[in-house]
């Protein structure tokens, strides 16, 4: 890789995973940007490779305590971004978005209508629209990486996590309708894997990152109470979206078919056993 690789978003779990696996690589934080408009400027004689993985934090998604700070997170600051690289030769863009675009969708194509949800999902699909279009306006090429449930790395937010968690801690689990909806898990090492290969590829401007195969909570814990590890868990009751996997064949042909994904179900076995 002959060109810089600039990543947004300092402490997206992404982030430091792309970056331990391509230590080369610059991170940048969404506040640096916010606040330095010249942040690009020592690397101006490169030609860039740029990865956005600058949104609100995981955490804070639903902490609309102070709206201005949500925008600013999750779609001014790839705004401007976006106005400071026309000075730049930019060879690549990637935005990181996620399955939720997708809405209501049981097996979700790239090719599909977006049916956001709520305010994160379609924040993800107005970033979208403003990096592809910003691209194509610019001639620059791009891909919008569609990840689906993504856990592992340094992971506190996704119910892996969770489940993770409430075996070594001996904590009670909250379970959504009892863990019905089921959700197309990917590891983290498998997305960097996937995202090294994108930034070799041209003219893919849309890919989904998944396994393409769906799992429930509920079939999670019956795996792990076969094993003889029984999880204490409370149920709440919630709209959410019942089944949400990927089509894969479009990221099987450009980025291969990789059938070493690492399985869910087998990793929450090896942390717990530890």
């Amino acid at each position: 890789m002959n060109q810089k690789l600039i990543i947004i978003g300092k402490r997206s779990n992404l982030s430091q995973a792309i970056y331990n696996a391509l230590p080369s690589s610059v991170l940048i934080s969404t506040k640096d940007v916010l606040s330095n408009m010249d942040v690009f400027s020592q690397y101006k004689k490169s030609r860039f490779l740029i990865i956005f993985n600058n949104f609100q934090r995981s955490t804070k998604l639903s902490d609309l305590n102070d709206p201005t700070s949500y925008i600013n997170n999750s779609i001014l600051s790839t705004a401007i971004i976006l106005s400071k690289l026309t000075n730049y030769k930019v060879d690549k863009i990637i935005y990181t978005s996620s399955a939720s675009v997708y809405g209501d969708n049981n097996y979700c194509k790239e090719s599909d209508i977006l049916q956001p949800s709520s305010l994160p999902a379609s924040l993800k699909g107005s970033n979208e629209n403003l990096v592809s279009e910003f691209c194509k306006s610019n001639d620059i090429d791009y891909t919008i990486a569609r990840i689906f449930n993504m856990y592992g790395g340094i992971d506190n937010f996704s119910v892996i996590s969770k489940i993770i968690s409430a075996v070594k801690d001996k904590n009670e689990l909250s379970l959504i309708n009892n863990g019905s909806a089921i959700r197309d898990y990917i590891h983290i090492q498998d997305v960097v894997s996937m995202y090294i290969k994108i930034l070799e590829e041209i003219n893919m401007p849309v890919v989904n990152i998944a396994s393409g195969n769906g799992i429930s909570v509920r079939s999670i814990l019956d795996f792990l109470a076969n094993k003889g590890i029984k999880i204490k868990a409370k149920n709440l009751n919630r709209n959410e979206i019942k089944i949400s996997t990927a089509c894969v064949e479009q990221s099987k042909r450009a980025l291969g078919d990789n059938k070493t994904l690492i399985n869910v179900e087998e990793y929450i076995l090896s942390k717990v056993k530890n």
